[in-house]
């Protein structure tokens, strides 16, 4: 259905609003299926159909809760530059760039091992 929708709105899939086109894909689904399933099969009743919609939506709204903090994270790092700064901090200490994977990870190791090590022995005692 977002593909339709992202065919319908441009006559090109690749030209298409993604932001707009997966509310109107989720809805159509949505009515598609609440067809499909209630109206032609007799499957579910209205009910039961709907308690089971909103047991799934409430069921993702961690996961788009999370989806929703890292575009924002990813948007308020583009507005700050911080992929240049990074790129030119690196460029200007002459690191190889074989060994840049390396450095990063022994980094990020060690902060995590380190912090939560330390935040263990806190809440343990």
């Amino acid at each position: 259905m977002v593909f339709l929708s992202l065919y319908i709105q441009l006559c090109d899939i690749l030209k298409g609003s993604g932001s707009t086109s997966v509310p109107y894909g989720v809805t159509t689904t949505v009515i598609f299926i609440y067809i499909y399933y209630v109206v032609i099969e007799k499957r579910l009743k209205h009910k039961e159909y709907f308690d089971t919609l909103y047991s799934g939506i409430s069921d993702m709204i961690p996961i788009v809760s999370i989806l929703l903090l890292a575009f924002l994270i990813g948007d308020i790092i583009k507005s700050l530059g911080t992929a240049s700064y990074i790129s030119d901090f690196i460029s200007s200490i002459n690191v190889s760039s074989t060994l840049l994977p390396l450095i990063i990870f022994w980094i990020v190791f060690n902060y995590i091992f380190f912090y939560w090590n330390k935040l263990g022995n806190i809440l343990y005692y």
